[in-house]
């Protein structure tokens, strides 16, 4: 690294004591209806054949020399717009772009902002229009679920909104909505994501080739920008599904000064909850009353002071209830006359509630601070908590012939809570130096939380009596802080990288944790429609999640790094090769990547989160763990004309190993896929008629199952025992699912609407959700047989939205 930094040092110098004038041209790029700033928007300068694009604020910077230049400004779904400018001096100027009404257009955008031209590898960016036009389950759009279609991004199982990334865990993707993290972003035991797609503007995926501005995660960076709330006129729109309704109003509280977005969706479960009934009296002979809800609202405020400073309030809450009530009855005796005779009824009243909920909120300050430096001051706070409460109260009442007497018998009272509460501030500035280098630092500071879980217990009972309370850790508030640096450096038209450093520092329990993770990426444009990319990144991660399952079930806990447990680490490295086809129509994309993991956490084997074994969480892990993930991805993808969408194609291998699992041998990790295959299309019959499909295929999760079955004698009895043989050397049957759907969009008098039809799992596939054993007489003798469940057959679904 030290003769790298040195030859940097170097061109470094030589290009700031460079004689060549330049002055500088600095703005945003707004949405010309609605004053959204558009993020990732390109400016173009003809004469130097030089660009830029807007930075997550839609805010520009780009260097130009004297003398007259063409300006053009592009981004996709926009008309383009240039600009003739005579330069004498540092100017501002801000582009307003039209946007392409007609979405049969086949206007090809010759300098948008590409996987081609950016020197950052492994990113993805999708349209949030893009999101809305997919089929989805039980018609509810979903942001996470859209990102297990790219090429290196597997799902978790079926129908659920988790992701894993180029073999990482759950865990290991650091999720920012308005630059906060979301430590749980799913509804409904994770068939749902917590994102709703109305207060959505920008999603980007970074998979590798981490920028040195971000951190503290392993496998990727998932940003998520809301609107911004329409400057120019007051919109509301929103739909009415199957399971849940949605609604947002957004509008101008001063014209071109002030905005704001409120938006809001809840399921109506709670309303239809006859299927949940009938499954609990059905199978166990019980009477059962249970209600399921979830609910999430998106707030934000824009207010521009002046060309100079916009203030930005972001807010985001959600909650998901899920409570019920189960009553066993059961009688014995007879009423008579006769004072003696009686008859008892005994009810067994069990109620029982989960409960989790996330708040997120920001306030961030932009600052133009001179024509080249561009900073953004950001207070945070976030809270991730689950409740889990079970309570019985079982009674007996004797009814004689007058009268009657109840008691209560035995009671419990049952509650788990966990969770994590941040506060902090990030600092960011972007410094546009000259036509060569572009730098961005700063840091951020977090106080965390962390409440990994205790239980509260009270039992009275006949034989039995109970009152504790079990704390799996005790409060841990940790100091989390970072500083970063990078240089986008252009050092010729066809080599331009991205150098960065960032040093990260966490305190917990008296020990510090430091670490210097260098990062680079480099591009070569190998000619004006394709170019070269590599990449090499270490990250450390200072928390972890513990889990009972793989499903992202909200009882999952989140601990930090503490003096006995160390962070994880990892490092990746990535080759890529991007391509225009067909008169750039078409992109495509083939990229190899080789990542190793090290100080990896899980539980002990015959250990868990809420097991019998009351010890600390740290005594019940094995640490020391090591992965390691490789594979190859294909991605093409086709932004323009009638039809759109994209073909992912992943080949990996990814492996776990810990010194007292498997006997310490290496093993799949449980989502270790071989193939991976995504087709995503979107086809425009007319401005009104929209039809689109998607087909998906992966290899099936690796699951451990018994290899032998024994009697074995233990004194007079016999007792079954398992030989499960090596860890998850089986397979489940491989998953492929096909979805279509259809939008029909009709203009009225009052604004628009549009009616969705979707049909899920087209051809009715039973695909594995998880395998189970169950005993089977065969010959005479019972055995134990796999049996396969599957979750969702055929699902048709209708959805109507409107908007004014």
């Amino acid at each position: 690294m030290k003769p790298l930094f040195s030859i940097y040092l170097f061109l470094l110098f030589t290009s700031i004591c460079s004689g060549q004038i330049e002055f500088n041209l600095n703005g945003y790029i707004t949405d010309e209806k609605t004053g959204e700033t558009l993020i990732g928007a390109n400016i173009y300068n003809t004469y130097s054949k030089k660009g830029s694009a807007s930075n997550t604020y839609g805010y520009f910077s780009i260097k130009v020399t004297q003398g007259e230049i063409l300006i053009i400004c592009s981004y996709i779904g926009y008309k383009t717009d240039s600009i003739k400018l005579n330069i004498a001096s540092n100017l501002k100027y801000n582009f307003e772009l039209e946007p392409i009404s007609d979405k049969l257009d086949e206007v090809t955008l010759q300098h948008k902002e590409s996987n081609i031209k950016s020197v950052q590898s492994s990113v993805i960016s999708i349209p949030i229009e893009q999101i809305k036009n997919m089929p989805a389950l039980l018609g509810e759009k979903d942001v996470l679920k859209s990102i297990q279609l790219l090429p290196g991004v597997q799902s978790g199982g079926e129908g659920t909104s988790g992701f894993y990334v180029r073999g990482g865990g759950p865990d290991q993707n650091l999720i920012l909505l308005d630059g906060v993290n979301i430590y749980h972003s799913s509804h409904l035991l994770g068939f749902f994501s917590v994102f709703n797609e109305d207060a959505i503007k920008n999603i980007k995926l970074f998979k590798g080739g981490f920028p040195a501005r971000f951190g503290g995660r392993l496998s990727s960076v998932l940003e998520i920008n809301m609107k911004e709330g329409n400057m120019k006129e007051w919109i509301v729109e929103g739909g009415m599904g199957i399971i849940s309704g949605k609604i947002s109003v957004q509008g101008p509280i001063k014209k071109d000064k002030t905005s704001i977005l409120i938006s809001g969706r809840r399921t109506w479960l709670d309303l239809l909850k006859e299927p949940i009934i009938k499954a609990l009296e059905d199978k166990i002979n019980i009477n059962g009353n249970g209600n399921y809800y979830f609910y999430d609202i998106n707030a934000k405020i824009n207010h521009k002071f002046s060309d100079t400073d916009r203030l930005y309030i972001s807010f985001y809450t959600g909650r998901d209830d899920f409570f019920g009530k189960l009553i066993d009855n059961d009688s014995w005796g007879t009423i008579t006359n006769d004072p003696a005779d009686y008859e008892t009824n005994f009810i067994a009243n069990t109620t029982f509630g989960l409960a989790w909920e996330n708040i997120t909120s920001s306030i961030r300050w932009n600052h133009i601070i001179n024509d080249k430096i561009f900073s953004n001051t950001t207070l945070i706070y976030s809270r991730y908590k689950f409740d889990n409460t079970i309570t019985t109260n079982n009674t007996t009442t004797n009814i004689y012939f007058d009268q009657s007497e109840t008691y209560l018998i035995e009671s419990s009272d049952y509650l788990y809570r966990s969770g994590i509460e941040d506060i902090g501030i990030k600092i960011d500035l972007d410094y546009n130096l000259n036509s060569k280098h572009n730098f961005k630092f700063g840091g951020s500071y977090i106080k965390h939380n962390f409440f990994p879980g205790y239980m509260d217990f009270f039992a009275d009972y006949e034989n039995f009596q109970s009152d504790t309370i079990i704390t799996f850790s005790k409060n841990i508030k940790p100091d989390d802080a970072y500083l970063y640096i990078e240089d986008l450096f252009t050092i010729t038209n066809r080599l331009s990288t991205n150098l960065g450093i960032h040093y990260s520092l966490f305190n917990v329990n008296n020990k510090l944790y430091q670490s210097i993770q260098p990062r680079v990426s480099i591009r070569y444009m190998t000619s004006e429609q394709s170019s070269l990319k590599f990449s090499y990144a270490t990250m450390q991660q200072n928390v972890h999640l513990l889990t009972n399952s793989s499903f992202g079930l909200p009882n999952d806990m989140w601990v930090p790094a503490t003096d006995l447990i160390k962070p994880q680490f990892s490092k990746q490295i990535s080759l890529g090769y991007n391509q225009y086809l067909d008169e750039n129509k078409y992109e495509f994309s083939l990229e190899l990547y080789y990542k190793k993991m090290e100080d990896l956490i899980t539980f002990s084997e015959g250990t868990n989160l809420l097991g019998t074994n009351f010890s600390s969480w740290e005594e019940r892990v094995e640490t020391g763990g090591t992965g390691e993930s490789k594979g190859m991805e294909i991605f093409i993808k086709k932004d323009i004309g009638r039809l759109t969408g994209w073909i992912g194609y992943t080949l990996s291998k990814s492996t776990r190993q810990f010194l007292n699992i498997n006997l310490g041998n290496e093993y799949p990790y449980k989502f270790d896929r071989r193939h991976d295959l995504s087709i995503v299309s979107s086809y425009n019959i007319n401005n009104n008629l929209n039809i689109n499909a998607t087909w998906v295929y992966g290899t099936g999760n690796a699951i451990t199952m018994p290899i032998a079955q024994y009697l074995l004698l233990n004194g007079s009895n016999f007792v079954e025992y398992f030989d499960y043989g090596e860890k998850n050397e089986f397979r489940m049957q491989p998953y492929h699912r096909l979805d279509i759907g259809l939008n029909f969009t009709k203009e009225k008098k009052w604004g628009e609407r549009t009616w969705t039809f979707s049909i899920y799992n087209l051809y009715n596939r039973k695909n594995p959700f998880f395998i189970y054993l169950q005993d089977e007489l065969e010959d005479g003798v019972t055995q134990k047989q796999a049996k396969q469940l599957s979750l969702f057959p055929i699902l048709p679904s209708i959805r109507y939205n409107f908007k004014f």
